[in-house]
């Protein structure tokens, strides 16, 4: 090409947001009586970009005419309620620690390119439009690095996280070619001539990225004497939408191309966890419930649309799209314990999880007094966790599960395969009862002492069972996974009454 002519436009937007609402270093102390601590946290931020570039050229000669138009934004929002390194101590009392953090981030890019050439020859006319949108957001309710102590009393501890994160890119490329017109010997007739080249690329891409934590505790969390509460919840709002169109035409009498490419790309992705412990909870004596929720809704959409026309004696029309919308990359989890431990103490307990998976690795020890361990997922139910239910007339349950937010109700799946995976689960003194679903890995239900129960709701049929001589231990193998059931009295197939012994399978 003899001449060259670029016309470019590009914007950026850029926007960040921190918001913390109690950080404590050193020491509180409220004394005696019903205290409330509260931090709280709101973080918004936002950015929108637009970018357009227009390029119209008449009569021109061996021409490469290009347009560009470029748009990018990036939103990061951080929040936390209660950041604590040091010492929070109420004494006596029914206490109320609350740390509440919402996060939110909004993103916005539109990219519009156009080149025209009209009456041109041998000449070559590009849009390029590009549109790229990435928005961030964390959100902590309590995150705790130091001591936390509530003392004697009815407690509450309750970290609450809300995330939100939303992404919107939107490029079009719009190219546009015609050739020279001439008069042959019919003046009724127009002749095209020369060779017109006309290429469009559209990309648009919009990723959402959300972190909700309600409590993190890496320190010591401790409630001691009374019936107290540990709650984390967690809510997860993630959407990306990607729109990319591109347009190329080209009208020659020799030759004429066109080539049109869309590409867009939507990713929406975040992780929640109720409750991530890697230090030590412990609720002390009293009828105790920790409990942690994680909630997850993301959304991904990519359209895409590449039309390409050309018109001549030698043509080539070509259009190419790619899309992708993708939200794999989330995940929920009720309560997270790795590298920790949870006790709970003298008194009836209960501890719940509840997300996609219920409950993750860790010590769990709910002590001495009728418990409840109850872990619920839409995918996995239990894993990798050691679960010691101590003395008293325990109740566990492992299940494949979803969790209505708006009601706060719970339905279970048919299928419960996952229900735990790779986790040991001991009753002790007391007549324990054990429920789960189908298993994967090395699983072990120990039921301890006096008369303890196991109802299974897996897929019985593909089971093998093996009865140990002293009828103690029965082995039950469903494909390379291996259930070890030790010290129970009666098992239940599904809904049945129908009791079994061990030695029934000896």
């Amino acid at each position: 090409m003899d001449h060259t002519i670029v016309a470019d436009s590009r914007t950026a937007a850029d926007a960040n947001a921190l918001a913390l609402g109690l950080v404590n270093s050193g020491g509180i102390y409220t004394g005696n009586g019903n205290d409330t601590v509260l931090g709280v946290a709101n973080a918004l931020g936002s950015a929108i970009a637009d970018s357009q570039s227009v390029l119209t050229l008449k009569n021109v000669h061996c021409t490469d005419a290009q347009s560009n138009s470029v748009a990018t934004v990036s939103v990061l929002v951080d929040a936390v309620g209660i950041s604590n390194s040091g010492n929070i101590s109420t004494c006596t009392g029914n206490d109320v620690i609350v740390g509440l953090a919402t996060a939110k981030a909004l993103g916005k890019s539109k990219t519009q390119s156009q080149t025209e050439l009209v009456l041109s020859r041998n000449s070559t006319a590009t849009a390029n439009s590009e549109s790229f949108v990435i928005v961030e957001t964390l959100a902590i309710g309590i995150d705790n690095m130091g001591y936390i102590n509530t003392g004697e009393g009815r407690d509450l501890i309750i970290g609450l996280a809300n995330a939100s994160a939303m992404s919107e890119a939107e490029a079009a490329a719009l190219a546009l070619n015609t050739t020279i017109l001439t008069t042959g010997n019919n003046s009724q007739v127009i002749n095209e001539v020369g060779k017109a080249i006309a290429s469009s690329t559209s990309t648009a891409t919009a990723i959402s990225t959300t972190t909700t934590l309600g409590i993190v505790n890496s320190g010591q969390i401790h409630t001691d004497k009374g019936n107290d509460v540990v709650a984390g919840i967690a809510i997860n709002q993630s959407s990306s939408k990607s729109l990319a169109a591109s347009v190329a035409e080209s009208v020659a009498s020799a030759v004429a191309i066109a080539t049109a490419k869309a590409q867009s790309l939507a990713v929406a992705e975040g992780s929640a966890v109720g409750i991530i412990n890697f230090g030590e909870i412990n609720t002390g004596e009293g009828n105790d419930i920790v409990i942690g929720i994680a909630i997850d809704s993301t959304a991904a959409i990519a359209p895409a649309d590449a039309n390409a026309v050309s018109l001549a004696l030698d043509t080539d029309a070509q259009t190419i799209t790619n899309t992708l919308a993708d939200t794999s990359q989330s995940i929920t989890i009720g309560i997270d314990n790795t590298g920790g431990t949870i006790l709970t103490g003298k008194g009836n307990d209960r501890i719940i999880g509840i997300g996609e998976v219920g409950v993750l690795s860790g010590k769990f020890n709910t002590g001495k007094g009728d418990d409840h361990f109850l872990s619920y997922g839409s995918v996995v139910g239990v894993q990798d966790s050691e679960i010691r239910l101590g003395q008293g007339d325990d109740f566990f349950k492992a299940a494949i599960a979803n969790f209505k937010s708006t009601t706060g109700g719970i339905s279970f799946e048919l299928d419960q395969s996952d229900s735990i995976k790779d986790s040991q689960v001991f009753g002790d003194r007391g007549n324990d009862t054990f429920e789960i679903g189908d298993f994967q890995g090395q699983v072990l239900i120990n039921g301890g002492q006096d008369f303890d129960s196991l109802r299974l709701w897996g897929n019985l049929e593909d089971y093998h069972f093996t009865g140990s001589s002293d009828h103690k231990t029965l082995t039950i193998e469903d494909a390379g996974s291996i259930l070890t059931v030790q010290n129970i009295e009666a098992i239940y197939y599904g809904d049945s009454d129908q009791a079994y012994h061990i030695s029934d399978f000896a």
